[in-house]
């Protein structure tokens, strides 16, 4: 009886821990009109941001989206790319943006993939410099793309069969690339003009 108690006592406590946890609850949610593609969201800070790919002239460009913490919509959409980019002369697909030390930092492929760039922006949404190829005429397909920071860098990647590629930038050195990847263990920095 008592070894009886304890294994149902022990099969209580386990189904307890056993079950899942709920870890997130929707409290939310909205849906935004005018987009091809949409990208990722990001905090700038004081609102949440978002990129959208929509077409303008039968030109796909990047917008950005503001949004405030009850998701509703901060201004109109602030244009990204324009039609006197060359880069866009192939029509831009997939996206990412990020936001670091108080700027907006995007990526983006164009149409056959076989091209990756990335741009800064500041927080309103406005260019700063040019768009800085990350990598050009590949033959691997760079709509797979990551964005990402660890705070001090920001690396831009994509998927290359068996591995990734990831290229480093110094935001406060922007155009300045350093390749790693898994076969490349020091890295190589170098100058896009």
């Amino acid at each position: 009886m008592k070894k009886s108690l304890i294994f149902i006592l022990a099969l209580t406590l386990i189904s307890r821990w056993g079950h899942a946890q709920n870890i997130l609850t929707a409290v939310d949610s909205i849906q935004l009109p005018q987009a091809n593609i949409w990208g990722n969201l990001a905090l700038n800070g004081d609102n949440i941001c978002v990129t959208t790919v929509a077409v303008q002239n039968n030109q796909p460009h990047l917008f950005l989206r503001k949004l405030d913490a009850n998701l509703r919509q901060i201004g109109s959409l602030t244009q990204l790319t324009f039609d006197s980019d060359k880069q866009l002369l192939k029509r831009l697909t997939d996206h990412k943006q990020l936001f670091l030390n108080g700027s907006h930092f995007i990526t983006f492929s164009v149409a056959g993939d076989s091209d990756l760039y990335i741009f800064k922006a500041n927080k309103e949404g406005q260019r700063v410099g040019n768009i800085v190829p990350v990598i050009e005429k590949t033959a691997n397909r760079t709509n797979d793309m990551f964005l990402t920071t660890d705070g001090n860098f920001i690396h831009a990647g994509y998927y290359r069969p068996p591995a990734q590629t990831v290229f480093k930038f110094s935001p406060c050195k922007f155009g300045t690339r350093a390749e790693l990847s898994e076969s490349l263990f020091s890295a190589t920095t170098r100058t896009i003009e």
